[in-house]
């Protein structure tokens, strides 16, 4: 995930941790998508993406629970 940073997003950031990259504007969004576009790492898009399939479990959890 690459946003601007926002009340909704950043809830999301804290609640599941390292989930993507939170930018300031779109200046800082577009050197963001060069870096990963010219330093891709593997181990750190893997980090993300178990910090957003653990968080979206913990969601639904929470939703059948409330069910």
């Amino acid at each position: 995930m690459i946003s601007i940073k926002n009340p909704y997003v950043e809830y999301y950031f804290k609640e599941m941790g390292d989930i993507g990259y939170l930018c300031e504007d779109y200046n800082e969004m577009k050197e963001i998508i060069l870096r990963i576009l010219e330093n891709h790492s593997n181990i750190e898009y893997q980090r993300k993406q178990k910090n957003i399939l653990s968080g979206r479990k913990k969601y639904l959890l929470l939703q059948q629970v409330r069910n």
